[in-house]
């Protein structure tokens, strides 16, 4: 075993002793109860989610989700995929791509190869197969400045794709670079033979064509369902003749608590369930139910948009952070089922971990030094003012898909009101938030999640390169900040193929970020799942996401 999987692996069972419930499923009846005989075929499957897309394209900036991907994940075979125990596994690719088996070289300082062998069967719905060419054709369509992606990372280093034959790809890219598991290989490819021509920013946002995994897209009725049905020409159903459903459907609800109702009720068989206050009990009482909830894969942080005026002032962003009281938060609205978290990137392996955000205390003589440093001045208990004017910040948030967040918006009111900070409440719909509040900078601190992945990357949400432009707002910078010496360090970071190497670098770049107070992580968001006893087969899995493995669920009687 690679020192890589080792080190995955301590991580997930380092991070699940720390969580509520731990890394085991709890039921309000004991554990998930092993169903008799073999997997059997049929039935219907319903899950219940809290958020709907706007897009059901992942690739594009206005689906960049984790809900798109839920939805999306069973059409969506990849080169390779993360397991529960942090391995990376091969799908279409016949091995994982490593150092040590001679499928990545390091020619030099500028070039580095990747050479991938494509399995002799992998094909797509239609019968078509999955070559090179598909590869190749998703790295065109990735660069192409006419779509609007919700990141290139990774890909702008590929410089060339040569098809020696049709199931064998040669990836040559401009550099050594240390994510390309998670960035490149993770993904499944798209298929040229029926994208080629299109125009990718419409062509895959209501529906997708053609498959590469166990289910077919059917229908979205927006607003109340998506359906996927069987693939019956899936390329890797095996003997066991997988997947073992017929169909799978996603029911949108508005808000949480009509998501646990509808569990309670068994209308959903399963719920992807957003993190609250009293989450863990109130799973335990609903019967036949099992539930889970694990280390997730983002930070719940408060971002600041650096561009205007007042937070464009490091010193009153760095008084906000003197301000928050993030133990409180996350004492009260989650009952300690996350600590808080110390670094703004979700440390994915556990040589990244380190706690440059705990120079961030609750002190308010500290307030009062910065906002006085940013040309502030307050009388008595009144609020900060200048010129004669006092300010009030906005606050934007999802509403409904995660309710503890207008919880943390109203403590944090409370405690900004009492430092002389007035703050205004804005609670929005995800799709809006997200594909326009968000990326064009409307607001001044965001409640959000990000994600940076298992080999994390901050360059996809702090890079100089990542702020969003019009007009299709694509990129994950919504601080609007730009460092060119943490940028800079970012790139080094990027090509440094040594995880010890790279966390070093990655420890300094946290260290400017919190320097200049651009955001304030919260809490690791907890995942929480949870199904009905009849669901086997089920295997939580926060990093690629729950739906990983779709062709292995069935229903007992």
């Amino acid at each position: 075993m690679d020192v890589c999987k080792s080190i995955a692996i301590a991580l997930f069972l380092a991070l699940c002793s720390g969580m509520v419930g731990g890394c085991g499923s709890t039921s309000a009846r004991g554990a998930q109860a092993a169903a008799s005989g073999p997997p059997k075929h049929g039935g219907t499957l319903t899950i219940t989610l809290a958020t709907e897309p706007a897009i059901i394209n992942p690739w594009l900036a206005q689906g960049a989700m984790s809900v798109t991907t839920w939805l999306v994940d069973g059409t969506n075979d990849p080169l390779i995929e993360l397991d529960p125990a942090g391995n990376w596994q091969p799908v279409l690719a016949v091995r994982v791509p490593t150092a040590e088996n001679g499928d990545v070289k390091i020619i030099s300082d500028h070039e580095m190869t990747i050479d991938i062998d494509l399995a002799p069967a992998a094909s797509w719905s239609d019968g078509e197969p999955i070559t090179c060419e598909d590869v190749a054709f998703t790295w065109k369509t990735v660069m192409n400045p006419a779509y609007s992606l919700s990141n290139r990372l990774g890909w702008e280093h590929i410089t060339a794709i040569a098809c020696p034959t049709a199931k064998h790809v040669h990836i040559v890219m401009d550099e050594p670079y240390a994510m390309y598991r998670s960035r490149l290989l993770a993904l499944g490819p798209l298929p040229a033979h029926t994208l080629k021509g299109k125009d990718f920013n419409t062509v895959w946002n209501d529906r997708v064509t053609v498959s590469s995994g166990p289910f077919l897209f059917q229908t979205w009725q927006r607003g109340v369902k998506l359906v996927m049905v069987r693939n019956p020409k899936w390329w890797r159903a095996g003997a066991e003749k997988k997947p073992y459903l017929d169909r799978v459907i996603f029911r949108f609800t508005k808000d949480a608590n009509t998501l646990k109702m509808q569990l309670r009720m068994t209308e959903a068989d399963m719920a992807f369930i957003p993190a609250d206050t009293n989450l863990t009990e109130e799973l335990a009482s609903i019967p036949d139910i099992s539930f889970k909830v694990l280390p997730g894969a983002a930070t719940e942080q408060l971002e600041l948009q650096t561009e205007h005026a007042p937070l464009n002032n490091v010193h009153v962003r760095r008084a906000l952070a003197y301000a928050i009281d993030r133990d409180l938060v996350a004492r009260v609205v989650l009952k300690n089922q996350a600590p808080v978290a110390q670094q703004s990137t979700v440390p994915g392996l556990p040589v990244y971990e380190h706690d440059t955000w705990a120079r961030y205390k609750v002190d308010p003589a500290k307030v009062i030094s910065e906002m006085k440093l940013a040309g502030y001045t307050r009388s008595g208990s009144g609020m900060w003012e200048k010129n004669g004017k006092s300010f009030t910040l906005t606050w934007s948030a999802g509403a409904g898909s995660m309710p503890f967040r207008a919880r943390i918006a109203q403590l944090v009111q409370e405690q900004l009101r009492r430092q002389g900070i007035a703050i205004k409440i804005s609670l929005i719909t995800p799709a809006v938030l997200y594909s326009d509040i968000a990326p064009q900078g409307k607001f001044h601190i965001g409640e959000w999640s990000e994600m940076t992945g298992v080999e994390p990357a901050p360059s996809l949400i702090l890079g100089c390169d990542q702020i969003p432009v019009a007009p299709g707002w694509a990129g994950k910078n919504r601080f609007r900040w730009c460092n060119h010496e943490a940028d800079a360090i970012m790139r080094k970071a990027d090509t440094a193929i040594d995880p010890a190497a790279r966390a070093k670098l990655l420890e300094q770049v946290d260290s400017i970020v919190a320097d200049q107070a651009v955001d304030l992580p919260l809490f690791r968001l907890p995942d929480v799942s949870a199904w009905n006893h009849r669901v086997q087969g089920f295997k939580p899995n926060p990093q690629p996401g729950h739906t990983w493995n779709m062709d292995e669920w069935w229903l007992s009687s």
